[in-house]
């Protein structure tokens, strides 16, 4: 049978640490919860994964210049400007746009290295600041049964998503987890890896292959 989370709760019982995240001028939390329909349960499963994912970036971004593997950094970069921007972090995405550019146009290895500073030094600083700051996720309830008609729903929105490249993808996979993972069976592991790694190409095949061969009609 398929499983369908519930809706995300709209508030949490406390959300002061909003606020204190905004006064850190750091991030901006009313934009990020805008791009999240205004549903901080959510925006907080989107930080805590930020900070799960992303907080060796530049580190890791660092090591492939060392490596003189451009497109890895160059990638990296990139990456980093988008989740940044889906957060509210609008200064690291604005440094690691910059970043992204400079390595793109492959400019010289001081050139590069003088962009490495801002970036490196905000993403620590959010790190940081959220590690501290955010209170733990809500437990989920208990997952309520869904009918195929929200499953088809679900997985026809994920293709657009993936199909778009569109890195609102990842969250909008995470968010209705159980309903895929008892809709997809095994290939739900596959995908999963594929979107962590922002494979949405790979992710879109993957997907395609489990509905045609669960009998999902998209």
């Amino acid at each position: 049978s398929f499983g369908l989370q519930p809706p995300v709760a709209p508030t949490l019982a406390d959300t002061s640490w909003l606020a204190t995240l905004e006064d850190s001028g750091l991030i901006q939390t009313a934009l990020g919860l805008r791009r999240v329909a205004g549903q901080p349960a959510f925006y907080l499963s989107m930080l805590t994964m930020f900070v799960d994912r992303h907080s060796n970036d530049m580190r890791d971004l660092g090591a492939a210049l060392d490596a003189n593997d451009w497109n890895t950094a160059e990638r990296i970069a990139h990456t980093l400007k988008s989740v940044s921007g889906s957060i509210g972090a609008t200064r690291l995405e604005s440094v690691a746009a910059a970043l992204e550019s400079v390595i793109h146009q492959r400019e010289n290895r001081s050139m590069v290295d003088a962009y490495l500073t801002q970036p490196t030094e905000l993403l620590a600083n959010l790190v940081a600041e959220l590690r501290s700051r955010l209170p733990a996720p809500p437990v989920p309830a208990p997952a309520a049964a869904a009918t195929l008609a929200e499953v088809v729903r679900v997985c026809q929105q994920l293709i657009r998503l993936l199909g778009e490249m569109d890195f609102e993808a990842e969250a909008y996979f995470k968010r209705n987890g159980p309903l895929l993972a008892n809709a997809l069976g095994e290939a739900h592991a596959d995908i999963q890896a594929a979107m962590a790694q922002f494979d949405f190409e790979q992710g879109l095949q993957l997907l395609l292959a489990a509905c045609k061969a669960r009998q999902i009609p998209v």
